[in-house]
């Protein structure tokens, strides 16, 4: 893990990346970049104006599929059914069809744990 230690009352430094708080509005900056308010608007906002030469140029918008925050992957979790999942996982078309769970980014994002999926699917089908 990467030392973290106090440059300035008001500056961190991880890494190579210098984080900053200004004031008492919370504003953080990483290298310069402002990161973005909380909600779809604000981070398609931010995509758009910092990271447009990551996307095709087209209009930025958030996904369908995920949403982000604990209460997001609480739930895809819940709803995540394992039975058929090994036979349906490598499906995408139809898009109705698809059998990939979804949770990726969840897991990722240390959301949800590797922990706690598996005991939600234990007891699924020994295929699955």
């Amino acid at each position: 893990m990467p030392r973290v230690h106090t440059c300035s009352p008001n500056r961190v430094k991880h890494g190579c990346a210098e984080v900053r708080i200004v004031c008492d509005t919370a504003v953080v900056t990483v290298a310069g970049i402002p990161l973005p308010q909380p909600g779809r608007e604000a981070a398609e906002h931010f995509v758009a104006e910092y990271l447009v030469d990551l996307t095709d140029g087209g209009a930025v918008t958030g996904s369908e599929r995920f949403r982000g925050g604990q209460t997001a992957a609480d739930a895809a979790l819940a709803s995540f059914d394992v039975t058929g999942y090994a036979s349906r996982r490598n499906e995408v078309l139809p898009v109705s069809a698809r059998g990939a769970s979804a949770l990726s980014p969840y897991i990722r994002h240390g959301l949800l744990t590797l922990e706690r999926v598996w005991a939600h699917v234990a007891g699924g089908p020994g295929k699955d």
